[in-house]
């Protein structure tokens, strides 16, 4: 961990969470949800961990890691020194480092934003390897690390009437993009491309090759219209960087079947394949990343 203080003030850490290892009350965490909606914060305190170095106004975000679900779950503000209590595992036994927290922001504990996600949009960040709560961000990722986070966490926490709730389930989210993928992957495939799913560790979703020609495809699958879908800045990016080369397939109207005695499915879907060069007209910013070490002071 770098013990050096950032220029803004104050330092931005990941706390995390196992469930493998430790239980979060979710009807408390389901009120706090509620109640950060509402603009009231849901007060807290948490394990940083081996720092003891956090105080009050530094920012934390919550990171569930684990199997299976992972990802970012809530964000918020540190409320006082670290001090210690009992260990938050009984049979560990002995004292733990504690800080009270104001979480501002949260989502439920199965719908975080993706580590997938973050593996790709936020590599400075190395997301499979923080080993414990307290781990400081550096300050060169923190504006794109919350700019993702409100992203997310906006759209989350809105009805949208044009795209798939970030709040449906993660494993429905996954349903619906691996329905959007498999549907503009079939389309590409049926006239002769050859299709590689690459989403994992790229900023685009799949490459395709025919003939000497190489496309880079974006899936977007959505339960709704898909009159706007959510794009990321590497996303974003990328496309601009290779003009003429880019498709994003936009799948609406998928259906979710929930028949008794039958797995979960994705079904159905529109397609609508679409030339990628986004122009700034285009775009609608949902968040920005300010710079602040180079805005004046306020000597009021």
């Amino acid at each position: 961990m770098d013990d050096g203080r950032s220029g803004s003030g104050f330092d931005t850490y990941l706390m995390t969470w196992n469930p493998a290892f430790s239980t979060i009350d979710e009807a408390a965490w389901s009120d706090g949800i509620a109640q950060a909606a509402a603009g009231v914060a849901y007060e807290d305190r948490w394990s940083t961990g081996q720092n003891t170095r956090m105080a009050p106004g530094d920012r934390v975000i919550l990171l569930r890691q684990g199997t299976g679900v992972r990802g970012l779950v809530a964000a918020g503000w540190v409320e006082s020194d670290v001090y210690q209590g009992d260990h938050w595992d009984s049979d560990h036994g002995g004292q733990a480092n504690y800080a009270d927290v104001r979480w501002e922001s949260l989502l439920p504990l199965d719908a975080p934003l993706p580590t997938e996600e973050l593996l790709a949009s936020l590599p400075l960040v190395k997301w499979n390897y923080i080993l414990g709560s307290g781990t400081r961000v550096k300050p060169e990722a923190v504006a794109d690390l919350e700019a993702s986070w409100s992203a997310y966490y906006s759209i989350g926490t809105s009805t949208p009437t044009t795209g798939t709730s970030m709040r449906q389930s993660a494993a429905d989210r996954k349903l619906i993009e691996d329905r959007g993928q498999l549907v503009m992957t079939a389309w590409f495939e049926s006239r002769k491309w050859e299709v590689s799913d690459v989403r994992l560790t790229n900023p685009f979703d799949a490459v395709a090759t025919r003939d000497g020609e190489t496309l880079y495809l974006e899936a977007k699958g959505t339960t709704g219209a898909g009159a706007s879908v959510i794009v990321t800045k590497n996303e974003v990016r990328f496309a601009r960087e290779h003009p003429g080369r880019c498709v994003i397939g936009v799948v609406s109207n998928i259906r979710l079947d929930d028949a008794p005695g039958a797995p979960r499915r994705a079904m159905g879907g529109d397609l609508r394949l679409l030339s990628w060069t986004p122009d700034d007209v285009d775009l609608t910013p949902l968040t920005y990343g300010w710079k602040t070490d180079d805005a004046a002071p306020f000597g009021g």
